[in-house]
């Protein structure tokens, strides 16, 4: 029974460190993927029309930051070092306030060529807004 049990303790123990570290696709409620199978062409400018849409934001929600690389974005932190930043390509100037929480939709773009992630676990995308309103 006591190995039983050190057994049962120990396969949680052991399944559960999988699920300490976030899966790319574990976007927050409201983002789906797109496309992420797509090659690039990461010499296209800055939120280019030509641009694979990764994702696809449906009223997800988020907090306005602002960015030392682009401007504003936001950013969906998983650990220490890992986080997947949305570079908003056109933020309306009432929404350009750090800290404030939105909802939004849009198409989430590569953003190869233009922002290099400080990480290795860390993605970087632009965030071509449909709509925006505040949480």
């Amino acid at each position: 029974m006591r190995n039983a049990i050190i057994l049962i303790i120990s396969l949680f123990g052991f399944i559960s460190c999988f699920n300490e570290n976030p899966s790319w696709n574990n976007f927050p409620k409201g983002i789906y993927t797109a496309d992420l199978t797509s090659v690039t062409d990461c010499t296209l400018p800055e939120c280019s029309n030509d641009r694979i849409t990764r994702y696809r934001a449906i009223n997800a929600k988020g907090e306005i930051i602002k960015s030392y690389q682009s401007g504003y974005a936001i950013r969906y932190a998983f650990g220490y070092d890992s986080a997947i930043t949305l570079y908003f390509c056109d933020l309306p100037e009432p929404y350009r306030n750090e800290g404030m929480k939105v909802v939004f939709s849009g198409q989430i773009i590569d953003a190869c060529g233009i922002i290099q992630p400080a990480f290795p676990y860390q993605e970087a995308y632009f965030l071509k807004l449909n709509k925006i309103s505040r949480q």
